[in-house]
């Protein structure tokens, strides 16, 4: 059986380019407005570590690393 790292809410760098990847085409494509995107970036968090509760220093890492936040 292999190990799933994500079970405990870790996620590699490389996850973490494509939750930022995937923010980003969101915000830029009009699909999530501002007042939603700190939902939607726990909800993509969520997905990927199958995690209920996204952790808050992950989201604003996400947030703080992803150009769509970006004025």
């Amino acid at each position: 059986m292999e190990n799933d790292s994500r079970s405990d809410g870790f996620i590699s760098a490389h996850d973490f380019d494509i939750l930022c990847d995937a923010f980003e085409a969101s915000v830029e494509e009009g699909r999530v407005t501002k007042a939603h995107r700190i939902q939607h970036a726990k909800n993509l968090v969520r997905e990927l570590t199958g995690q209920e509760n996204a952790d808050k220093h992950l989201i604003s890492r996400m947030m703080r690393g992803c150009h769509a936040t970006q004025p």
